[in-house]
């Protein structure tokens, strides 16, 4: 599975992260056989389908609540031989960028197949009023396939001012994917000083015209004027064929399997370091209103529980991370972890 290289397998395949390929294989906690679990009275268990079934359940999405995993199994899969990492790239007016935006959830919902990974990356030029967006990823196939794949989107899009398509082995992929090589032990530890927060799109309420409208108006008005250095990620998540959806909603606490596109609304202070700027969090927080202000207000919208959000309510977090997931966890977490060992802000039964 595909995962920057300083994001470690546990964190990952405990809170249910996504990579490019998960829509071909799922994600890696739907890989996971078996894990070894250290618990908060410090016994060492196994928890897998056939042993301590309800654990293995709980620690595949909300695992930090629960115990300390030493080990994971996993089933794998053959490498695939053609590995096609592409970018198309845009400098466009906030009209421009929605419009690129519609087409590109259109064909996430109606069109891309399960073999290509897709994700959308934005940000704002420093001329203002002006929106960069990158619709950019990987295909795990022949070149004649990628192209009859993205050639749906490719025909609702404007032209892109830059192209990058290019072929790769399966390991060079991961380099250039990850961005710093495969041996972490040669890279040196980094900080951030940031605020983050998630947004899951499902796939049967998709994101108005208006609501993506309303959030390309606002980067593009007021991206270039923030004193963070920001990003943001749209990430294919669902749609047609993906292995993520396929599986039961109930199969382990992983709450988002209904999920189109996961939004990540990220930013730093200007060098990484504290302080935070004092109107970080508003800018980031507008950012998230300016699509849910024009959804219905009771848009079922999930959250990623390890992007924590920590401005959102008790009520809110339990709700947009676990959905109805939560009061089974805390009954799980009761039978576990009674005394809250693994407590903080955000855990279950908190």
């Amino acid at each position: 599975m595909t995962f920057l290289a300083e994001v470690g397998v546990g964190g990952h395949s405990g809170c249910g992260g996504f990579g490019l390929d998960s829509r071909l294989w799922g994600l890696l906690l739907d890989q996971a056989l078996s894990a070894k679990v250290v618990l908060s009275n410090g016994t060492l268990v196994t928890a897998s389908s056939s042993e301590n079934s309800d654990l293995f359940w709980a620690i595949r999405g909300a695992a930090p609540s629960f115990g300390i995993v030493t080990e994971y199994r996993y089933k794998t899969y053959p490498a695939p031989p053609s590995n096609i990492i592409f970018t198309y790239s845009y400098t466009v007016s906030p009209t421009t960028a929605s419009s690129i935006f519609s087409a590109y959830q259109d064909f996430a919902k109606a069109s891309a197949p399960p073999t290509l990974g897709l994700q959308a990356s934005i940000g704002t030029p420093k001329s203002g009023n002006k929106v960069s967006i990158a619709l950019t990823g990987v295909f795990y196939g022949s070149k004649a396939d990628f192209n009859t794949a993205i050639n749906p989107l490719l025909a609702k899009v404007p032209q892109p001012q830059s192209t990058n398509i290019k072929t790769y082995g399966w390991l060079d992929s991961l380099q250039v994917l990850g961005g710093q090589g495969l041996n972490t032990t040669i890279i040196p530890d980094g900080s951030d000083t940031f605020f983050a927060k998630s947004l899951m799109v499902p796939q049967e309420t998709p994101m108005t015209q208006a609501s993506i409208k309303s959030f390309f108006d606002y980067i593009g008005n007021q991206g270039a004027s923030s004193d963070t250095s920001w990003f943001v990620l749209a990430d294919l998540f669902g749609g047609q064929g993906s292995a993520v959806s396929a599986v039961p909603k109930d199969a382990t606490a992983y709450a988002q399997r209904n999920g189109l596109i996961n939004f990540q609304m990220y930013a730093s202070s200007s060098n990484n370091a504290p302080p935070f700027p004092s109107d970080g969090l508003a800018f980031v927080n507008n950012m998230f209103t300016s699509i849910t202000s024009k959804m219905p207000s009771d848009w079922k919208y999930g959250a990623y529980a390890c992007y924590t959000d920590p401005t959102l309510s008790a009520s809110e977090w339990q709700k947009r991370y676990y959905g109805d997931h939560y009061a089974r966890l805390v009954s799980i977490h009761q039978k576990y972890a009674p005394n809250s060992v693994f407590r903080y802000p955000q855990a279950i039964g908190s």
